[in-house]
């Protein structure tokens, strides 16, 4: 955060969980990984919020 920099991922998954997790892993292994070479743990918030809220009814169809 110190460095105020970010990773895009942009792609066409109907599988969500799947994409996020791979677009985790792409953007860890290939720019922040290096940037701290000493990191032990990552630190992950999501919002939960809108479309996506747990108490939404499109999330409990599934």
């Amino acid at each position: 955060m110190r460095l105020n920099q970010a990773f895009v991922t942009l792609g066409t998954s109907r599988e969500t969980s799947a994409f996020v997790c791979d677009a985790i892993a792409l953007a860890w292994e290939t720019h922040f990984a290096p940037l701290y070479p000493n990191a032990t743990e990552r630190l992950l918030l999501f919002d939960c919020g809108g479309a996506n809220a747990a108490r939404s009814l499109a999330s409990k169809k599934t």
